[in-house]
């Protein structure tokens, strides 16, 4: 059973008999061939003969000029109530059961949710039931040719066409056509993201170089790219600069980095320490515990042409100690005796004197505290027989307080 319908291969076609959609398929209800029929132009084919007097309708549809057609047959393999669509909100459907349209809402045969893309029957389908779901409208996707005058894709009050409805590849618009495009990009800085170092950048380049970690921006100064961050004008460095300091270069036109140099620089732990450097007082001035026990020595020199027994003054002192190490002792003829003496009260041995030298180093030395007080350096002539041109000379150091 074959009827001319003139098609080509690109046409969806919809057949039905006495009303009931058939099916397409050479193991369903019939096929079409687009160059077959008497005239070459198209045919459709019934896989069994059409009975007597049955009304055959075909329709054609142009799926390239209806973006959204779309066709889904479904035989139930089991009691089967949800069927999967994909649709939207603004798509029409037409739901049919073994070829016979259904009615939509809840009331009736079957309802849609566009959200899930499903078609819900209101009642179960039992096995072996064909399910038939075409899309014959889609408001939000159309294929129009020609001039477009329909409200769906031209504003009703400029007539200009809606730019949703106008299929546009990504890159397809130069920039030169979109307003200020070109003056804007070429006022703006160019920022490269990169691990790399940009190939011909121009002054004012800007550059994320991402093969540090944190990334460091940079821009182009027309030689080279700086880091934007302030101490990019710092030298660059690498572990062998640990500890080294940042200073002018010789001729004072660029930054370098220098060796701290301590070697003229007295430590601070030296101070008052022991082969180290003196510290000062709060005047200025050297503190008396660290200065050494003996300041200076000197010699105290007495001469007594004829002596006799008894006391004679050296020196006085004030506001000064001293120590007597040691007594030189001689006289030109006779012999005596002389002890040291200090406010008239005799300390240390008493010493033999004669007209040969006796030089005494005294093993115990005789300290002399005038700080506070003065005190009278004396010395006490005993055992006196006719001694002649009496010297006594005493070995004196200074000392610290």
């Amino acid at each position: 059973t074959v009827f001319d319908y003139s098609h080509a291969s690109t046409d969806e076609i919809l057949v039905y008999v006495d009303g009931v959609l058939q099916r397409s398929g050479s193991s369903f209800d019939y096929t079409t061939n687009p160059t077959g029929g008497s005239a070459s132009a198209g045919a459709i084919t019934f896989n069994s003969g059409v009975t007597l007097n049955s009304v055959v309708t075909a329709f054609k549809v142009r799926s390239t000029a209806i973006t959204g057609f779309t066709r889904s047959d479904t035989v139930t393999t089991g009691a089967q109530t949800v069927f999967a669509f994909v649709h939207d909100e603004d798509t029409k459907l037409q739901v049919y059961k073994n070829g016979i349209l259904q009615r939509e809402g809840g009331a009736n045969d079957y309802t849609t949710s566009p959200s899930n893309n499903t078609v819900t029957f209101t009642s179960s389908i039992p096995s072996g039931n064909t399910i038939t779901i075409i899309t014959v409208e889609n408001t939000s996707v159309q294929a129009v040719t020609g001039m477009m005058f329909e409200e769906d894709f031209a504003h009703t009050d400029s007539g200009l066409i809606k730019f949703n409805k106008i299929k546009i590849d990504n890159g397809a618009i130069p920039q030169a056509k979109v307003a200020s495009l070109t003056t804007d990009l070429g006022s703006k800085a160019k920022l490269t993201v990169s691990s790399s170092t940009p190939a011909g950048p121009t002054t004012g380049d800007l550059f994320l170089d991402t093969s540090q970690t944190p990334n460091q921006l940079k821009f182009y100064d027309g030689t080279q790219f700086l880091r934007t961050s302030p101490e990019s004008s710092l030298p660059t460095f690498t572990s062998s600069d640990a500890g080294r300091f940042v200073k002018v270069n010789g001729t004072g036109t660029a930054l370098e980095y220098g060796s701290v140099d301590l070697s003229s620089v007295i430590p601070v732990t030296q101070k008052g320490a022991a082969n180290g450097v003196a510290s000062l007082d709060s005047t200025g001035r050297l503190p008396s515990s660290q200065l050494p026990s003996v300041l200076s020595t000197d010699s105290l020199y007495v001469s007594v042409t004829t002596p006799t027994n008894q006391t004679y003054d050296v020196k006085r002192i004030y506001k000064q100690k001293i120590r007597i190490d040691g007594l030189a002792l001689q006289t030109t003829s006779g012999t005596c005796s002389v002890q040291i003496s200090v406010n008239g009260t005799g300390l240390g041995s008493t010493y033999s004197v004669s007209s040969t030298p006796n030089e005494f180093a005294l093993g115990t030395p005789i300290e002399i505290d005038a700080t506070t007080t003065s005190k009278a350096i004396e010395f006490i002539v005993t055992n006196n027989s006719s001694a002649s041109a009496l010297e006594v000379t005493m070995a004196v150091s200074v000392i610290a307080s």
